[in-house]
């Protein structure tokens, strides 16, 4: 009898584990991508998603205040003129630029990047060209997008992580519905359908 006993209160110990290991796939998650800048890039990544993996997904977008990395040559110049010739010199080194009219003179625009690698890059191009210019960096509010999976069960939603990472992309996000509903209370789900219409259509 006290073995008895002994085994039910085990059992009744073991029985909330089960159940807790259980629930795991009866909750819904999500799988989504980071924040992507450009809405093309975006269409694209959509599109590729239906075409490669059959996976048809909502692009949610809104604004979120996003760093920008600032070039401009280190002159404020007193004419146009003056700063067109400045242009003209950045040019032939294979600079794009432009001529923006600011309080205290004339600034010429070397470049604005959203995403450091780029902007790295480009500084590395500035420097070894050795014309002056400035640096600096401002959050930014712009339009940013995220491609959102339909809601599904952990495992699915595992198998669903894998085949987007699999694609060569930075690893996309995973979470439970209910986190990603805080985070995203105004999403509402408007998957494109994988069809080719769609994917011709996709705006």
């Amino acid at each position: 009898m006290p073995f008895i006993i002994a085994l039910g209160i085990m059992l009744v110990a073991l029985l909330p584990c089960r159940l807790a290991a259980a629930e795991t796939d009866d909750v819904t998650w999500r799988v989504l991508t980071h924040r992507i800048i450009w809405v093309q890039a975006a269409k694209n990544l959509q599109r590729r998603l239906c075409a490669e993996l059959g996976l048809s997904s909502t692009r949610f977008t809104r604004r979120e205040p996003v760093l920008m990395h600032i070039f401009d040559d280190a002159t404020a110049y007193v004419s146009r003129s003056d700063a067109l010739k400045a242009q003209q010199a950045w040019s032939r080194l294979g600079i794009d630029s432009h001529i923006e009219k600011r309080p205290d003179g004339f600034h010429i625009d070397l470049g604005r990047y959203f995403i450091t690698a780029f902007a790295q890059a480009h500084e590395r191009k500035l420097r070894r060209l050795g014309r002056p210019y400035r640096y600096a960096r401002a959050s930014k509010l712009v339009p940013v997008h995220r491609l959102v999976l339909p809601a599904a069960g952990k495992r699915h939603a595992d198998s669903l992580w894998r085949q987007v990472s699999d694609m060569g992309l930075a690893a996309p996000l995973e979470m439970p519905e209910t986190a990603f509903r805080r985070l995203y209370p105004d999403y509402r789900d408007d998957p494109v359908p994988c069809t080719r219409d769609a994917k011709r259509s996709n705006k």
